[in-house]
């Protein structure tokens, strides 16, 4: 990251959640938290961090960093989601971004899924775009390949959460599953 960094000296930057699923690569879960903060030390001056405040590791990273931040995903932070309704065909929530607010239905399902999109309308508000828009936008977004996608068919309905590769992760699949009636099959690589 440190690499890239330098190269780009970016302004702006999102530190999304810090977990353990690159502890295969890292070893530890303090590497990782170490590797993800270089992006902060390469940011420039008069920029800006959003830190994803859902995940408690980040939420320490914002902690350290001492430049301009935003934190989002926490309640009375810069952006964040009241009245979260999730169903099996998607979500309504009220979206806060700096003091204003927006009702909004989405396709996309999981709690994770909503903070990424909480910490990407963050950034879009920060570079000018009204928070009107960000809504509309966000409504229209289908599900990810492979991240809790869902998939009708004329005889079922699939979740395709295929490209998880974390106990949190599955964990949210397995949320997004009780939001669906009928008899449920798990398939699961372990």
């Amino acid at each position: 990251i440190a690499e890239l960094m330098g190269m780009l000296n970016p302004s702006y930057g999102i530190m999304t959640a810090v977990g353990e699923q690159h502890l295969e690569s890292f070893g530890s879960l303090s590497a990782v938290e170490n590797t993800k903060f270089e992006m902060c030390e390469h940011m420039c001056k008069g920029g800006c961090v959003v830190f994803d405040c859902a995940s408690e590791n980040t939420e320490s990273l914002a902690n350290r960093y001492r430049g301009e931040k935003k934190l989002v995903n926490i309640e009375g932070g810069f952006a964040y989601l009241t009245n979260l309704k999730m169903s099996s065909k998607g979500c309504k929530f009220k979206l806060h971004i700096a003091k204003k607010s927006v009702d909004i239905e989405t396709k996309i399902i999981g709690r994770l899924l909503l903070n990424d999109l909480v910490a990407a309308a963050a950034m879009a508000y920060l570079l000018g775009v009204e928070i009107e828009l960000i809504a509309d936008t966000i409504a229209q977004i289908k599900p990810f390949p492979h991240r809790l996608q869902i998939i009708e068919t004329p005889y079922t309905t699939i979740i395709d959460d295929s490209y998880n590769s974390n106990l949190v992760g599955a964990g949210q699949a397995l949320e997004a599953l009780k939001l669906f009636k009928g008899k449920k099959i798990v398939i699961t690589p372990g």
